[in-house]
């Protein structure tokens, strides 16, 4: 059986701004019924005797159980049982589905699209172990931060991550939600199929 993956990635925050803004992320989530009591360790924000950064700098992922409200935000809320896990995960990431790996596709900020550009492996090797990196489109000849780019809804960079696993589809609302709660960054839907 395969599992199915709804990331909301936030492409143009760094890792300490992920820091940042993951808590405002986990609040809402928690408030509004969406996620509930961590699925796998304690969720410490509010808590004195370990601060939320250095519980992320152990592990960059928070796991929580899907609560009653995520029925709010889905496509079919009489699905919503089968949402296994909510994850929240700061790090530098490559979100890509399997089968998009090379992706067929590749946007330049100006919207020419065409195959990759000769070495998009290695600048995305680059942005994984800095943050940064420029590709230079094969189309205009401009090149641009690859954080710029699309490479379609199944490939994706991100330092801030929230996975639902195996959704009953997610709503355009959750994502628009998400992106007011980290602005001035924007935000993408990802999807996997592992």
């Amino acid at each position: 059986m395969s599992t199915h993956l709804y990331s909301v990635v936030v492409p143009d925050a760094t890792v300490d701004e992920g820091f940042e803004l993951a808590p405002r992320v986990i609040e809402w989530l928690l408030a509004e019924g969406v996620a509930v009591g961590p699925a796998r360790r304690a969720f410490a924000i509010q808590q004195n005797d370990q601060p939320f950064v250095e519980l992320c700098r152990e592990d960059p992922a928070v796991r929580f159980e899907p609560g009653p409200g995520l029925a709010r935000w889905v496509e079919s809320p009489s699905s919503v049982s089968q949402t296994t896990e909510i994850e929240i995960r700061i790090g530098r990431r490559i979100h890509a589905d399997p089968g998009s790996w090379p992706p067929d596709l590749a946007s330049c900020p100006k919207g020419h699209q065409a195959p990759p550009p000769d070495g998009w492996v290695d600048a995305v090797e680059q942005w994984a172990n800095i943050g940064s990196a420029l590709l230079t489109c094969a189309v205009c000849a401009t090149p641009s931060s690859i954080m710029d780019w699309s490479f379609g809804r199944e490939f994706g960079f991100g330092a801030l991550a929230i996975t639902f696993r195996d959704p009953p589809g997610i709503a355009d609302a959750l994502v628009e939600k998400i992106g007011q709660l980290v602005d001035p960054h924007r935000v993408q839907l990802l999807y996997q199929r592992l």
